[in-house]
């Protein structure tokens, strides 16, 4: 009957085991990047601004227009005609199309293009963006699922000890207090436990939404391709930057629409020209000619539109030079954090490698009896403290990798 228990428990857990998707970091950038719902709808945007150029490349309609005038007193009229004779009536029929003295289609064309390019660097920083938050959701879950598994063992190894003092309190060696301070310790890592579970579980649903996935997953705890990568000095770091921050190739692609907007507003001061054919019988006698128009640009000089396309150029070009300048110093405000956390990480290898020591040797001496059970769990305490701390700096570690690689644009090479 045990047997077929165990047996069944294990089915049970295979199947969920398998039921779930485990995704490296790669992963669930590359499931993010096809499938997020919010960038599937940033992505109209290209529709939008494709329908722009569309629409600035269309020439000018011609017009048609007629005209029907008779004679409406019967006393007027021709011999043995009617209101619609052509002897009582005079028609016009003319076919008339507008000019620009400016290439006015090129220009609209010209700034429709250049605000298409902008509204595609606009996707890619989305996407820039939308990789770090998914790599940062990836390696919070990661961190919760880490202190599950250090509290796990703890509260294992406390368990394990109060097992064997309530034989050593069977036997008089040790006092009531001693095996109620293990069992609270465990209690506490038991109500620790269900919280940080609750924590990873709502990471994990975070990674789902944010990778698009309709499947419930897990993560690969072990993939670290992402966390290895040796990175340039600094001043290469800017460089890269100011090259492939896509935050910055949209200032400067909404600039260069500005300074073509600019052409266009100028080139809307000449005015439209207008000319026609028309054919027009008057009482039966047939008359052809040519018309010709020209507005006047006395008070409309298009000045607003003018003033407002250069104070435009001025901003996005003031952008251009503060993004400038504030990539610089993201760079080397993340490069230095990089530096401090992965001296730290170096350190904190040593600290934990001597207080697992310092743990092993204090409850070998208490289970001998040769020192207090306040030694043995101020040492758990330590252990356990200095594990986790460990594990938090190689979060940040990570992160602040991660963030470098934010920072300098090379998180779209991911």
């Amino acid at each position: 009957m045990l047997r077929s228990i165990i047996l069944l428990v294990l089915t049970c857990l295979f199947q969920l085991a398998f039921s779930q998707t485990q995704i490296t970091v790669r992963e669930s950038i590359l499931r993010s990047k096809a499938n997020n719902p919010f960038l599937k709808t940033l992505k109209f945007d290209l529709d939008v601004a494709q329908s722009d150029v569309t629409t600035a490349g269309l020439r000018l309609n011609p017009d048609f227009q007629t005209q029907l005038f008779t004679i409406p007193q019967s006393k007027y009229w021709a011999d043995n005609t009617g209101y619609l004779n052509s002897a009582n009536t005079q028609s016009w029929f003319q076919l008339g199309m507008p000019f620009r003295l400016k290439p006015i289609r090129k220009y609209a064309t010209d700034v429709a293009s250049k605000n298409l390019s902008a509204t595609q660097q606009n996707i890619l920083e989305f996407e820039r963006t939308l990789v770090l938050d998914v790599c940062n959701i990836w390696l919070d879950a990661w961190s919760f699922h880490v202190n599950m598994e250090i509290l796990s063992q703890a509260k294992l190894n406390i368990d394990t000890l109060i097992k064997i003092n309530e034989n050593r309190l069977k036997n008089e060696v040790i006092t009531v207090s001693e095996l109620i301070r293990t069992q609270v310790l465990s209690e506490q890592y038991a109500l620790q436990l269900r919280t940080i579970e609750q924590d990873f579980s709502s990471q994990l649903r975070k990674l789902q939404l944010i990778t698009g996935s309709t499947d419930s997953i897990a993560i690969d705890y072990n993939d670290e391709f992402i966390f290895s990568q040796l990175l340039p000095p600094v001043d290469s770091l800017v460089t890269l930057a100011l090259t492939k921050r896509n935050d910055l190739q949209t200032a400067k692609a909404n600039k260069n629409a500005a300074q073509s907007n600019v052409t266009l507003q100028q080139a809307f001061v000449y005015p439209n020209l207008y000319g026609s054919a028309f054919i027009n019988p008057q009482n039966s006698i047939p008359y052809v000619g040519l018309t010709a128009g020209i507005q006047i640009p006395i008070f409309d000089r298009n000045q607003g539109g003018i003033e407002r396309s250069k104070a435009l150029l001025n901003q996005t070009g003031s952008n251009v030079l503060a993004l400038e300048a504030n990539i610089k110093t993201e760079v080397k405000n993340a490069y230095a954090a990089y530096l401090i956390r992965k001296g730290n990480l170096q350190r904190f290898q040593n600290i934990m490698q001597q207080s697992e020591t310092v743990l092993n040797t204090i409850k070998y001496k208490y289970l001998k009896g040769n020192t207090t059970i306040i030694d043995f769990l101020e040492a758990q305490r330590t252990a356990l403290e200095t594990k986790r701390m460990y594990f938090d700096e190689v979060l940040s570690y990570r992160k602040s990798n991660l963030l470098l690689l934010y920072t300098s644009g090379l998180i779209n090479d991911l």
